[in-house]
């Protein structure tokens, strides 16, 4: 179960990776259309500048606005800009780590500190992967995953989805201990 993938999978690793894939499957699902080729590379919302922003055009929605964020630090004028009302975005993606998960800590350690010219070789690989090698590009073309959904899930957002899909914080501060030094 769930062994088959597309490169929309494979994109979540780099900053804006998760807005790119998103909107290549919110053109086709809303046009039952193939995205034009501007979709499947959307560079507006690629590398590492600390936020970027894109608007794409949806045959039947209209204009829609994306912004992308990567490091916290970045967060900040997204959200203070949200909270006055004068955010013109209608999906913003947030990523902790400089660069997006490719760069998280469960990545391998390698030689070099961190950077930025590792974090662009390791994005350049995924993208790479995603134009060259994988013939599914776009989240909706996961035959295992649809099942799944026609079969158990009902629809995205459904009850039974939210429920077992997506996670909820709970503040755990209370529970932290102070590391004393031996």
């Amino acid at each position: 179960m769930l062994g088959e993938g597309t490169s929309a999978g494979l994109i979540f690793g780099a900053t804006g990776g998760v807005m790119e894939a998103a909107v290549r499957s919110a053109y086709f699902l809303i046009t039952k259309q193939e995205p034009p080729e501007a979709f499947l590379n959307l560079t507006p919302v690629r590398g590492l500048q600390g936020v970027k922003e894109a608007a794409v055009d949806i045959p039947g929605v209209g204009t829609v606005r994306v912004a992308v964020a990567h490091g916290l630090s970045n967060a900040r004028p997204i959200l203070e800009a949200v909270r006055k009302g004068e955010a013109p975005y209608h999906f913003i993606e947030f990523m902790c780590c400089p660069g997006g998960c490719i760069s998280g800590g469960g990545q391998p350690r390698t030689s070099l500190p961190p950077s930025d010219d590792v974090r662009q070789a390791r994005i350049d690989s995924i993208y790479n992967a995603d134009a060259k090698i994988y013939t599914k590009r776009k989240s909706h073309e996961n035959k295992e995953v649809l099942a799944l959904y026609e079969k158990f899930l009902e629809t995205p957002n459904s009850h039974i989805a939210h429920e077992l899909l997506h996670t909820h914080y709970e503040d755990r501060s209370k529970h932290l201990t102070v590391k004393k030094n031996v």
